[in-house]
């Protein structure tokens, strides 16, 4: 009997990835599956004092950076990179820019591979794409047209089909997209004051609305971890969870006396003028930019207050980071990494994996985002290359690999 314990306690700790949870931690909520140990979230609150902020190294969570340069090619020239799709070894690269609206394809190496989606009047072409979606229950590439439609395309960018039109009157639009069943897609819409929307893609009808946000933002997302789908918005500490029919509360970022509720009383002729509500939103103390979640870490980038900012929504708003360790119940309030350069683009990607984080800048700011001596030698001979060319190039992806 105590050799069978002893064997057994000993292919759990093989089991574990990373360190083994430390003595303080509960062992209650913990998941090993495979190579990989899930750590749950103490208490479903993470505690942030936005008066301390640290300075880490991002070596501290990684020990590698590997750069993707995606290939400058006549077909692919990406206008503005909106969201990527890591799927089956291949990017899917949403071009977000006017004159495009489409979905650039390159392989595991960057190389360019074909192009989904085109604007026009023909079958399978549309006038507008705000989101997209790889539908899991039958794998065809979503393209979302917010009045009204979604374009379904084979992986190769063949049209299989389109939908009927999905808004109406109550419906007015649809901004944000995932499928959570064979029946059920869960919308975002800007459109009116319940801003989740379940609807029956069968039977053509709403199912279920709810969260009423008296703040409009045009950056709320859905993110994936460990199967479940998370939704989480602008003007919220709180992130939800999808379920079947409705929301519920998953966790919460608790700055403390920061803390605000998500109306935070703006008024009606505020909440529809977007520069009123921008000059309004200044005086908040933080913005949720953008967030996910991997087996060991919650990551975040937000905005925070700045006295010298009059627009804290515009692309040069004051950054900074969040990284809680689920691990250890810490988190990291981060202005700046000891290294000097910059970690996320604002308003920009953030693909959370258990082995990675997956972002991009642009070509012409890698420095600002990796120096040369961060990079192994096979990254570095990538770095020099596209420093010493001359040309503007496609963004260029960058992995950082976890310890």
């Amino acid at each position: 009997m105590k050799l069978r314990y002893l064997l057994f306690i000993l292919i759990i700790w093989c089991s574990c990835n990373r360190s083994a949870p430390p003595a303080k931690m509960s062992s209650v909520g913990v998941i090993v599956e495979g190579a990989y140990t899930y750590y749950p979230i103490t208490n479903n609150r993470i505690p942030v004092d936005l008066d301390k902020p640290q300075k880490v190294s991002l070596f501290d969570y990684f020990d590698r950076i590997e750069l993707i340069p995606l290939e400058t090619h006549d077909d692919a020239l990406v206008g503005r990179l909106g969201q990527i799709i890591e799927h089956q070894n291949k990017y899917y690269i949403f071009d977000r820019h006017n004159s495009q609206k489409c979905v650039f394809v390159f392989d595991e190496i960057g190389d360019f591979s074909h192009k989904i989606g085109k604007i026009g009047q023909g079958p399978g072409e549309y006038t507008n794409i705000e989101d997209m979606f790889i539908n899991p229950f039958n794998g065809n590439i979503e393209l979302l047209q917010p009045f009204g439609q979604i374009y379904s395309y084979d992986l190769l960018g063949n049209h299989v089909r389109t939908s009927h039109r999905i808004t109406n009157d109550i419906l007015r639009s649809i901004n944000k997209f995932i499928q959570i069943s064979e029946k059920t897609h869960v919308f975002y819409s800007l459109g009116g004051p319940l801003h989740i929307v379940y609807y029956d893609m069968e039977e053509q009808r709403i199912l279920f609305q709810e969260y009423e946000n008296s703040i409009n933002s045009t950056k709320p997302t859905f993110f994936n971890y460990h199967g479940q789908w998370y939704f989480h918005a602008f003007f919220d500490n709180v992130v939800y969870e999808v379920g079947p029919a409705s929301l519920t509360e998953s966790y919460m970022w608790d700055f403390g006396k920061y803390n605000y509720k998500a109306n935070h009383g703006f008024t009606a002729e505020i909440r529809f003028d977007s520069r009123a509500l921008e000059a309004a939103a200044i005086t908040l103390p933080y913005w949720m930019l953008m967030q996910g979640q991997n087996n060991r870490y919650v990551m975040a980038q937000i905005a925070t207050k700045s006295e010298n900012r009059v627009y804290p929504l515009a692309q040069d708003m004051e950054r900074a980071y969040l990284i809680y360790d689920k691990a250890t119940d810490e988190c990291k309030f981060i202005k700046q990494f000891t290294e000097p350069v910059e970690f996320l683009r604002t308003f920009s990607v953030m693909n959370l994996t258990n082995d990675y984080l997956l972002s991009f800048c642009e070509h012409g700011e890698l420095d600002k985002f990796v120096t040369e001596d961060m990079l192994d030698e096979d990254n570095r001979k990538k770095y020099i290359d596209l420093m010493n060319e001359k040309e503007e190039m496609n963004p260029i992806l960058i992995k950082y690999y976890f310890k």
